[in-house]
């Protein structure tokens, strides 16, 4: 081989050498590039910083500010610190960081049951009884007793009850009955609606009726009117009423009639059409009825409760879902 072809050789060889290199060194510095570039890669990458920044933030600024948690002795409530020292079960609420049982008591404070149900009727409207904290709701006066319902009983008076219907399938209801009540008229002042009864178990004559008016179309679901309030004493402006007309005597002497002293009425729903009037439909659930025998008025029709007068109770909470004709 001619020297001057052996030196092409060389230097052919050299420039492969250096082109190889050159092109690895570029082929690298074009998958770092790309690595770089890739936004799986880059989004991990700075996720994973700010995990790191924010914990190490956190653990900076609890440092810094010397911020311990301080649960001790509370179970409930803040724990100084931006979190919690628990929460309370239901029936409880939280009190200077203690779960204190809250009372099932108070008419007042009736929250209505989206559900329908009538068990929480008679476990918040009680006036006597078990106040479900180890205390009791109220105590009653004089020889009245307190029932299962949470209602003191006077003996004095005569125990009115009402029929539970047995025409209707339970089954697409949330609660266990629903009393008998029937439609008899509807305007714009309201609807009327009646039921036969019984006192002390013995039924009335047919002619005697448990008189339910609805006056005021509710002001929101599940308002709830206290029968025993000064502006529900008079029959003529009662925001709802109910009053027993017992029949006539056979020697045509009038019946006597009642008219409430004290009850709470929850209406759930009524039914008014386009023009106000009421048609018929009624959702509402009643307990605490007493009802006092009433003088009227022959001129305005004016109920007015007598003093020691023969008075009727219902024991227990009243269920009404009527619907329309």
């Amino acid at each position: 081989m001619k020297l001057t072809d052996l030196m092409m050789c060389l230097a052919c060889l050299g420039g492969l050498m250096a082109c190889d290199g050159g092109g690895n060194d570029a082929a690298d510095a074009g998958e770092t590039a790309t690595d770089t570039g890739d936004p799986g890669t880059e989004d991990t990458a700075t996720e994973s910083d700010a995990e790191d920044g924010t914990d190490s933030a956190v653990d900076s600024d609890t440092e810094t500010s010397g911020c311990v948690p301080d649960c001790e002795g509370r179970e409930c409530g803040k724990d100084f610190c931006g979190g919690s020292c628990g929460t309370c079960e239901a029936g409880f609420a939280c009190a200077d960081g203690l779960c204190a049982c809250v009372p099932s008591c108070p008419i007042a404070e009736y929250t209505d049951d989206p559900t329908g149900s009538a068990s929480k009727v008679a476990q918040l409207a009680r006036q006597c009884g078990d106040d479900g904290c180890g205390g009791v709701c109220g105590e009653c006066l004089g020889a009245a007793a307190c029932n299962e319902h949470g209602v003191c009983l006077d003996p004095a008076c005569a125990v009115l009850t009402v029929d539970k219907r047995t025409d209707i399938d339970l089954s697409s209801y949330t609660f266990e009955y629903v009393n008998e009540l029937t439609f008899v008229s509807g305007s714009d002042a309201g609807g009327i609606f009646e039921v036969d009864y019984a006192l002390d178990g013995v039924p009335a004559d047919p002619a005697s009726r448990l008189v339910v008016e609805i006056r005021r179309k509710p002001g929101f679901f599940g308002t709830l009117y206290d029968l025993g309030a000064e502006a529900n004493q008079s029959y003529l402006e009662a925001k709802h009423a109910f009053v027993v007309r017992e029949a006539a005597a056979l020697d045509g002497t009038p019946g006597r009639v009642f008219f409430q002293t004290a009850g709470a009425l929850v209406v759930r729903s009524v039914g008014v059409n386009a023009q106000g009037v009421y048609t018929g439909t009624l959702q509402a659930f009643l307990k605490h009825l007493t009802l006092v025998e009433a003088t009227v008025d022959a001129g305005t029709g004016e109920l007015t409760p007598q003093s020691g007068g023969a008075c009727l109770q219902i024991p227990e909470v009243l269920v009404f879902d009527v619907a329309a004709d």
